[in-house]
This record gives structure tokens, sequence and C-alpha cells, in this order.
């Protein structure tokens, strides 16, 4: 994604960025309040700010991952093999090299012996095959990566043997029927009792109506004015910021039929902010830019690293317990969690930064020559 540079005080932000961010930052205060809860005291219960829902994060961010791509493959970006192939190699540059870099370290730094234990685990991982079962310390996390390559890996042939074939009324038909059998494959689960981890949530296919029908938002027609318009984006954001904070702690309630409802409003958000991608001739990255000390463009530069953020989030917040742990230290219970969110928050960041720096920075640079030539 783009973000874009001004002289005006009042920075505007790029809303996928800043929902980016967003996202992981409920990613990372959801698993904080997983680390932290058995160290609660009897009776003493978590801050609410740490029940955001990790899951709908998660969908958000399928929904955006979708509608950027999708808006690429509209523009005819990836018509032909040779662009299918390119477009191939660009994602796994984009998510695979990070990827590996962190596994990597983590096996020489941090030695994530029960991974390496487990070579079935360990091969799928690699592979991009994980489902998140059976659960590693510091790399259940890792599903997100191998759904969204997958979904990546699926698009061109789902776009080229379905959806360009489509009219315009009938690819809002096909919006339709995924947005249906989503439901309806949920629904089905949830009746039979079968795991909601390893069937609802990180497998693929039962994300394609999340990343398929923003996909397909960049077609939606615009029956309202500009100003129409304009005036509804505030109240989507505001409506899609209360549905992810607010209701976060009731989201596992509703785990089977919530999926639907937020590829509803990805798809509205996408459609409504579709213009913001018409003009442009790059594809959609994030670029460095000035943070200014303003809310949003905070959440900007944060989306800038949120990639390698989410990486190590997970491996930091087991990390830091299991150090406490380890050398038999004792806080209060509120000390512990100064220590372990606040200080892993910081050090994630950090960590997050220079893996940026040293590997997404230079890899991205390296994409825009291979895309050049």
């Amino acid at each position: 994604m783009t973000t874009t540079k001004t002289n005006s005080p009042f920075f505007r932000a790029d809303i996928f960025n800043t929902l980016r961010a967003v996202a992981m930052l409920c990613v990372f205060t959801m698993h904080a309040h997983l680390v932290i809860v058995s160290y609660a005291p009897p009776g003493l219960h978590t801050p609410f700010f740490l029940h955001t829902p990790a899951w709908a994060a998660m969908w958000m961010l399928f929904g955006l991952s979708g509608f950027l791509i999708g808006a690429h493959f509209y523009k005819g970006k990836y018509d032909t093999p040779k662009q299918i192939r390119s477009f191939l190699v660009q994602r796994f540059l984009r998510v695979g090299i990070p990827y590996f870099a962190f596994l990597l370290l983590g096996v020489l730094c941090i030695h994530f012996t029960s991974a390496i234990s487990l070579k079935s685990t360990w091969i799928r991982i690699l592979t991009f095959t994980y489902n998140g079962r059976p659960a590693v310390s510091g790399l259940g996390a890792m599903w997100f990566i191998s759904t969204i390559m997958q979904l990546y890996v699926v698009a061109p042939f789902m776009y080229h043997g379905i959806i360009k074939k489509l009219s315009a009324k009938s690819t809002q038909v096909f919006m339709f029927i995924l947005l249906l059998a989503g439901l309806l494959l949920r629904e089905v689960l949830k009746y039979t009792h079968a795991d909601w981890y390893i069937w609802v949530y990180t497998f693929s296919p039962l994300q394609w109506d999340l990343f398929f029908v923003p996909f397909m938002a960049y077609t939606l027609p615009n029956p309202l004015t500009d100003s129409a318009k304009n005036k509804l984006k505030p109240l989507l954001l505001l409506a899609g910021c209360c549905i992810l904070v607010i209701c976060g702690k009731f989201l596992l309630l509703y785990r089977y039929e919530w999926p639907t409802v937020f590829t509803i409003l990805m798809a509205l958000l996408c459609w409504l902010y579709k213009d913001t991608l018409k003009n442009e001739k790059a594809p959609v990255r994030l670029s460095a830019h000035t943070i200014r000390c303003q809310p949003f463009c905070l959440l900007e530069g944060f989306a800038l690293i949120s990639y390698s953020f989410y990486l190590w989030h997970s491996v930091i917040l087991t990390l830091l317990p299991s150090i406490i742990r380890q050398y038999h230290l004792t806080f209060s219970y509120w000390v512990y969690l100064a220590i372990t969110v606040g200080g892993g928050f910081v050090l994630c960041t950090l960590v997050a930064w220079g893996m940026w720096f040293f590997v997404e920075r230079p890899t991205d640079i390296w994409r825009k020559q291979l895309r050049a030539s």
C-alpha cells in the first residue's frame, strides 16, 4: 500500500494502512491476554483492552489483502502466464523472504526445539501448509502466513477461470453466492461439532468469501455521489471499529456467523474507498514517510512494520514470561503486566523495525528491480 506525503499540518491517513495497524494491535493484545491470564490473581480480570478480537483482525486482513490484490488483477497487470508467474514470485518474495528469515533467526537465536523435534510440523511450516495444529510455542500464529499464501496461489485461477468471464451483474451474483456458501458451510460445521480452529478459522477454503468478495468489490458500481460516499465513510469506519473492539469480548459466541458479517463490512468499505486505487500506476505497497505525532500517522508508521511485528509478536510474548520463570523472578500482577505486555510491545516493535529495515526493505527494492526488468 502507498502512503502520501503532504506539507499540510493535518495528515490524511491511508485507510488501508490504518486498518492493518489496528488489526495487528488487536492480534497482539489478545495474544498478550492469553499469555498473562494464568498469572492473574483469583477474581482479578485482565484489563478490557486485552480482550480485542484477534479472530476478527485476521478476517479483516484477509479482506484487505483480497481487495488490494484484486485491484491489480482488474487493472490487467496479471493477464498473461508470464505476468501470473511474476505475481506468484512477487508474493513469495514479499511474504516468504521475511518469513524464512524469521524462522532462521528463531532457530539460531531462540531455539524452536519443539518445532524441530516435530519434523512433520516443521515441514508444514516451511511449505506453507501449517494450520496451527499441533500448537508450537511462538509459532502458532504462522498459520495465517500459510493460509494467505494458499489464497494467493488460488487467486489467479479463480480470477481467470471464473471471475474474469462474468459480467458486472453476474459478478455481484457470484459475490452473493460466495457469501451464502461461506455462511452455510460454517453453520454445517457448527452443528456437526467440527473443530472450529482447524475447519473454520485456519482452513483456507473457508476464507474464500473473506478474500474474494472484497477482491471483486473493485467492480461494484458507484450509485452514490462523492459527497454521499464521503458521509458514509466515517460512519462505516466507526461501525467497523466498534464491532472489532467493543464486541471483541463476545465474538467467540458468534465465531461461525461473524466472518460473513465482516466480509460484508469489508466489501462495503473497499467499495467506498476503491477510487483511491483507480489512478495508481504502481502496485499498492507501503513506503516510508515522515511520521508526525498524530494518531493516524503513528498507525500508518506502525503499519509499515506490521508484517514483521506479526512474525515476532508470539515469540516475544512467550519469551519474556519464560525468562521470568527461569530466573524465579516474582512481581506483583500489574508489574508483571507492564513487563510482559508493555515491555513486550516495545521489544517487538524494535525487533520488527530491524526486520523491516534489514530484510523487508531490501527485499522490496529487489522486487521493484525485478518488476522493472
